[in-house]
């Protein structure tokens, strides 16, 4: 088992493939959780991380980054 630290007011959105998705204010962060390595991914409300990829929503518009774009900012 291993333990993460989020920053002081980050809330857990999801976790998929070793990585785990967090907001933070308006930001939605990632953390790959073997290296700790850790990325803004996008700035919106609301964030979802399934196997194929991102989804989130900002403001009306939801959008989506395949897993492979959310691998490759987090460093393979």
């Amino acid at each position: 088992i291993r333990k993460l630290r989020l920053p002081v007011g980050a809330r857990m959105l999801d976790y998929a493939e070793g990585i785990l998705l967090y907001r933070l204010g308006l930001q939605i962060r990632a953390r790959r959780v073997s290296t700790g390595r850790d990325v803004l991914l996008r700035r919106a409300a609301l964030a979802v991380l399934e196997h194929n990829g991102l989804s989130y929503a900002a403001g009306q518009r939801v959008s989506s980054v395949a897993m492979v774009n959310v691998q490759a900012a987090l460093g393979r």
